[in-house]
């Protein structure tokens, strides 16, 4: 009889466990289903020898799944010349952070205080522009500003 108790107990304590408030499974789950978007963010020099740039994000609910920045061709539209920024990327303390050039072999953390040229942004998913800074020992500190592009 003491089995049975036993078992009793442990299947009752199991679907209480189960069926008490919000899992973090089901958060995962959640934001795994959410769409993913894409948002694209374009950087206009200004001046006339500048490159404009080109700042891609795939977003699944509240995160951030891929960055890139790109150069881009002519001064209207979207379109991608070459790839700037390695598609690395990491999201710290709020700033957004894409590296340049880093070899393989480096991880970001390791890239960036080896002194590694990097863009660092500041991210909000409400931001309406985001201003992007060149950072390694000797860049100029000039701001690139990202507006919304918008086909």
């Amino acid at each position: 009889m003491k089995h049975w108790s036993f078992v009793a107990l442990v299947l009752g304590l199991g679907m209480v466990s189960l069926g008490c408030g919000k899992t973090e499974n089901s958060e995962i789950t959640a934001e795994a289903s959410a769409p993913k978007k894409v948002s694209k963010w374009k950087y206009h020099p200004q001046s006339l020898v500048g490159i404009p740039k080109g700042l891609v994000l795939e977003t699944q609910g509240e995160k951030i799944t891929a960055a890139t920045i790109y150069d881009l061709k002519g001064e209207t539209g979207f379109v991608i010349d070459s790839k700037v920024s390695s598609g690395a990327f990491a999201l710290k303390q709020g700033r957004l952070i894409l590296p340049v050039a880093m070899p393989a072999g480096f991880n970001i953390d390791e890239w960036v205080a080896a002194g590694g040229l990097c863009f660092e942004i500041p991210y909000s998913p409400s931001a309406t522009n985001l201003v992007a800074r060149l950072r390694a020992p000797g860049a100029p500190d000039s701001p690139t500003e990202f507006v919304p592009f918008v086909e």
